[in-house]
């Protein structure tokens, strides 16, 4: 019994979360872009994220791309093809630098989606962040 209701509290935990992560919202201003979500709003300048890259994420029949937004050296967010019909409208918008040799795993592409913010290893991003 004791673990039927532990099983069901995570289950709710983990649906709960992804149900916030589905209704974000996206703005993208000239000088910046802003995440909208059900307890929190967060602001970040173009000027002071470092860049932004692509990731094809496979699913059963078709393939998907995410947009992973850098800054420092933390993804701060990911943009999915699969969550927003207008992907490409939002990423003809960026005003970042796009590259294309990152490596990120599924474990961490997982934990961006409920919302932690992973770091990108010292060799990777001190190539890449604009000076």
């Amino acid at each position: 019994m004791v673990f039927k209701s532990f099983f069901l509290i995570i289950s709710l935990i983990v649906i709960w979360l992804f149900f916030i992560n589905i209704h974000t919202k996206i703005l993208i201003t000239e000088n910046g872009i802003t995440i909208k979500k059900f307890f929190k709003t967060e602001r970040y300048d173009f000027e002071d994220l470092n860049f932004y890259f692509e990731r094809v994420e496979p699913a059963r029949f078709k393939s998907y791309k995410g947009l992973f937004i850098v800054k420092g050296n933390e993804v701060i967010a990911r943009i999915s093809s699969f969550d927003y019909s207008n992907y490409d409208e939002i990423k003809e918008n960026f005003r970042l630098n796009e590259y294309k040799n990152v490596r990120i795993y599924i474990v961490d592409v997982i934990r961006i989606m409920f919302g932690q913010k992973i770091r990108i290893s010292n060799k990777e991003s001190s190539k890449m962040v604009k000076k």
